[in-house]
Parts: structure tokens; sequence; C-alpha cells
């Protein structure tokens, strides 16, 4: 379960911000930081996930998405590494998700990611492993 929250937070980040136990705060830049020309979002993940206490200070662009974010986690013992948010994809579902991030020298690339709205909209519909969706939930 760990490394399902960690390499899914990756990919949904984003859509993490409003998870119960998540505080978020606006943060003003000053009139010389042009990195963020929408301001940052600082958000504290207080309770939840894998890794509680977390802090991630997201600088924001001119479209309010996020470039790139500082990170205080208690994963990497360095506090403020920054890592970039790019190459975003909008997937069949609406949703934006960056397919690219940078960390120092280090790239993650998020691959062959599927978003729907219904299951049945996926490639592949039946898992392999579980049977048919249709088993596992019954309206």
């Amino acid at each position: 379960i760990k490394a399902f929250n960690n390499d899914s937070f990756w990919a949904f980040a984003p859509f993490k911000i409003v998870d119960p136990g998540t505080q978020r705060a606006l943060v003003s830049n000053s009139a010389d930081d042009h990195r963020s020309p929408s301001g940052s979002l600082l958000v504290h993940y207080e309770s939840g996930g894998s890794t509680p206490g977390d802090h991630y200070l997201w600088h924001l662009d001119a479209n309010h998405r996020p470039y790139e974010w500082q990170m205080w986690v208690s994963l990497i013992p360095i506090g403020g590494v920054s890592s970039s948010w790019s190459k975003w994809k909008k997937t069949k579902a609406g949703a934006w998700v960056a397919q690219e991030h940078h960390i120092g020298p280090v790239t993650l690339t998020v691959k062959n990611i599927e978003v729907v709205s219904k299951f049945g909209e996926l490639k592949n519909a039946d898992s392999k492993l579980l049977g048919s969706w249709s088993d596992l939930y019954t309206l």
C-alpha cells in the first residue's frame, strides 16, 4: 500500500489537496518573485496516507496549475527539495496529469496512465487479477 500511495501521489497530488486531514494556505510572493505569478499554495497533510506530517509548497503558473513544488517530507532528510511538474496531458475524463517530474539529476516519468469516468471506458475493462468489475460492484 505504501508503494501505491507514493506512486499514485506523484500522478494525482493536485487532487489530494482536499483530502480529509489536509490543511491549505495561500502564500503571497514578493513582487520580485516571478516564479509564481499566481502565488503559491502550502499544503500540509496532518493525517492519512502513508506519510502524515508532510508539507508541500506548490508554485503555480498564471493558469493556477502547479509547475513546481518544494517538499518537507519524512522520506527526504533535506527540507525544501524541489521537483518540477511538467508535460501536462489532458486525459479522456478531462483530468490533467503531469507526466514528468525532475528532482535534481533524477527524472520521474508517469507512463501509460488512463483516467476515465467509467470503468467500461478503460482499454482493459476487465481486470485479469480481479475478474469482472461487475462482480465487485453491484448497484
